[in-house]
């Protein structure tokens, strides 16, 4: 009896300890399990993030497909973090990028797409149809996302009239810049209203924008085809210091003028620290001057001169223009401007219809504004002692000095004792401005 008994209590004592032993073997079995399933959902995020890896490294465009091993599984993209869930183990992995991923979610697709455009990932197992939510273009099928609905819609065609390859106010519509429909003209790489077509990129004050035609012409810096130089010397002046002083003024009212108030950076002045004693009429003795003291380094000279005299010219055929000093006050300072308009852009006298003529303008160009002899002057008073003799465009008005290039302002004299005794037109008019516009020094200088 004993024995049996021990061989009982034995069994029980196996049994227990083999049961002991498959509870211990089960754990093991379990954990191994575990780490197989933690494994796999490990291992299908490394394999899509490598995918993702290639499509970032692609250079343009590019499209990959990968096969999950995981049927049952969730994939959530979020803040560019991808997040994957295995639904059968309960876990999960996940992974980042310092890269646009596109906000999305998905489960269960037998294959998962990366797509890269545009500088953004995106990772679906099926894109959206017409109608769906979406934040991006590149999760409709149609390619296009309207933001403003928030869905899918038809990919819309941008008029070939529109397209603005870089403009910055340009949207993306069917893959191309297009000029929004407020701003339907291109011009330069900026898309402009109708109102104003033209893009100026360096107007005067500095301020690029959009343009109408007058605008532009008048408040648009042109590129420099070419520097212009112009020099200005002195003759018997009286002491460098005052000659100085009134060249300095003199070019300060020229370069208020067009072209060169457009265009100021296409023309270099020169003030020269030389004085010719010259006659005043030597105008060769004078070129000579310059050109043994500066070389030929220049397109125009232009004499500042102290003889007396109550004259300007311009000598035809050769670079030289000259004023003196005994031109009234009132407009002594525009005479240069008056004078290099002659030599600069061949324009005509205008308060005579002889000069008009005998200067090479055609007659159809005298206008209604030019001056006119004696018995047609309208007198209006410039603001000095002295009367001016002449036409303005604006007659009543006091601040009306220049009109156009070169150009308005009505003629003076010394006197007006006698209407036309004097008369000292300060620049040019309409007409005129047309000539100069298409002369040599305006095409080969300012654009």
């Amino acid at each position: 009896m004993k024995g049996v008994a021990y061989e009982a209590i034995l069994i029980i004592g196996v049994l227990v300890a083999v049961g002991f032993s498959l509870f211990q073997l089960r754990g093991i079995l379990y954990g191994q399990q575990l780490i197989g399933k933690e494994e796999v959902v490990y291992a299908f995020a490394k394999d899509l993030e490598s995918v993702v890896d290639k499509a970032i490294a692609t250079t343009g465009d590019a499209a990959f497909v990968y096969y999950p091993s995981i049927k049952q599984y969730s994939v959530v993209i979020k803040n560019n973090t991808v997040t994957i869930l295995d639904k059968v183990s309960n876990l999960s992995a996940y992974f980042s990028k310092y890269f646009t991923l596109v906000d999305n979610s998905f489960e269960d697709c037998e294959k998962i797409f990366v797509f890269k455009k545009e500088e953004k990932i995106f990772i679906t197992c099926k894109c959206f149809e017409l109608g769906e939510a979406c934040s991006d273009s590149l999760q409709c099928c149609s390619g296009f996302c309207n933001t403003t609905s928030g869905k899918c819609e038809e990919m819309p065609v941008c008029p070939a009239s529109r397209v603005c390859t870089g403009a910055p106010e340009a949207v993306k519509i069917g893959g191309k810049d297009c000029c929004p429909a407020d701003k339907p003209v291109c011009d330069k790489q900026h898309c402009c209203p109708v109102d104003r077509p033209k893009w100026c990129e360096k107007p005067t004050d500095n301020n690029p924008r959009c343009m109408n035609e007058t605008e532009y012409n008048t408040e648009c810096k042109k590129p420099c085809k070419n520097v212009y130089t112009l020099v200005f010397v002195a003759n018997n002046a009286p002491s460098m210091a005052e000659y100085k002083e009134r060249a300095r003024r003199e070019i300060n009212v020229f370069l208020q003028e067009s072209p060169w108030r457009e265009c100021p950076e296409c023309i270099h002045i020169e003030i020269l620290d030389v004085d010719c004693r010259q006659g005043f009429l030597n105008s060769w003795g004078l070129l000579d001057c310059v050109t043994r003291f500066y070389g030929h380094k220049f397109n125009m000279i232009h004499v500042v001169d102290f003889s007396g005299i109550a004259n300007g010219y311009c000598v035809p055929g050769s670079p030289v223009t000259i004023c003196s000093n005994e031109i009234p006050v009132e407009v002594a300072d525009y005479c240069p401007t008056h004078e290099l308009g002659h030599c600069m852009g061949s324009l005509c006298d205008e308060y005579r219809q002889d000069y008009w003529i005998r200067e090479g303008c055609d007659l159809s160009g005298w206008s209604t504004y030019n001056l006119k002899r004696a018995g047609g002057c309208n007198d209006f008073n410039c603001g000095g002692t002295q009367t001016c003799c002449g036409t303005k465009l604006k007659p009543d008005d006091p601040t009306d000095r220049t009109v156009d290039i070169m150009g308005g302002g009505g003629g003076w004299k010394g006197a007006c004792r006698t209407c036309g005794v004097y008369v000292y037109p300060i620049h040019f008019r309409d007409w005129n401005y047309q000539r100069f516009k298409n002369s040599i020094p305006l095409n080969n200088y300012c654009g």
